[in-house]
């Protein structure tokens, strides 16, 4: 299986408690469902990537390496995580601390108001 334009899956190696390191980074997903995420970003090409739940940031900079120009706005209730994959993104990517379980904040209303194209 092959992701990324083509490049081999040797970016992900497998941890104990399942998901992988994507470069470096923590992702708790399995490659079965980065496989399906990698189709519907190429697909869909989306303009701005809305995550819920980033915690060690993984998945965020996956979908920054597939979808460079799209920003991304990631959302966790912690930060203890954040720096670890900060130094990988592009400037396009933005992390903020929240708890929406209490409440949406104002931007995130808003931003599922813009009208480009989104994946969430």
């Amino acid at each position: 299986m092959c992701m990324e334009g083509g490049k081999e899956m040797k970016e992900y190696i497998p941890i104990e408690m399942g998901g992988f390191n994507y470069k470096g980074i923590r992702l708790r997903h399995e490659w079965q469902a980065m496989v399906t995420i990698s189709e519907i970003l190429k697909e869909f090409d989306p303009e701005l990537i809305i995550e819920f739940g980033s915690q060690y940031g993984g998945l965020t900079l996956f979908m920054n390496d597939t979808c460079p120009n799209a920003e991304i706005r990631a959302y966790d209730i912690d930060n203890r995580y954040f720096h670890d994959v900060k130094k990988q993104l592009n400037n396009n990517v933005i992390f903020k601390v929240c708890n929406i379980l209490i409440g949406l904040p104002k931007d995130i209303i808003n931003l599922c108001r813009d009208k480009r194209r989104k994946f969430l």
